[in-house]
């Protein structure tokens, strides 16, 4: 059994022959989704999220019956004033965006936490031995 597996909106097929169309705005250049490291720790799975320019309380982090789902929203009034400005050249772009992993039953997800530092949200998800639980959790980012 897989102990994290990347989930997608969109069908497999559309997923592995269109991926860079659906993940990229094509006439901007930039993301949409943010790019993620996963490793694999003796005790832990570690998860690394590059996402520079966002606060603490911009990311939502919940765990429910062995779905991690990680987002961010961009605020309007921010998204506002960030048009405002006269930019010579914008190459990239803050956006919201959501990332879904499922999450095998050898993770605690009662343990799961997440710091955010320099632009990278950490997320660690303890690996168990104990039955599966599936309550709904939020996560509180550090």
């Amino acid at each position: 059994m897989r102990t994290l597996v990347k989930l997608h909106n969109a069908s497999p097929f559309v997923n592995s022959y269109f991926d860079d169309f659906i993940r990229r705005d094509s006439h901007k250049g930039f993301l949409k989704s943010v790019p993620v490291n996963v490793k694999n720790l003796e005790n832990e799975l570690l998860l690394e999220l590059i996402a520079p320019g966002f606060e603490k309380g911009d990311f939502v982090i919940s765990v429910e019956a062995g779905l991690l789902k990680i987002s961010a929203n961009i605020k309007s009034e921010a998204a506002d004033l960030e048009k405002a400005n006269k930019y010579l050249t914008k190459e990239f772009e803050k956006v919201s965006f959501e990332r879904k992993f499922k999450v095998g039953e050898d993770i605690n997800l009662e343990l799961v936490n997440a710091k955010y530092s320099n632009g990278i949200l950490l997320v660690r998800l303890p690996k168990k031995d104990a039955k599966h639980n599936h309550e709904v959790r939020n996560v509180t980012i550090e």
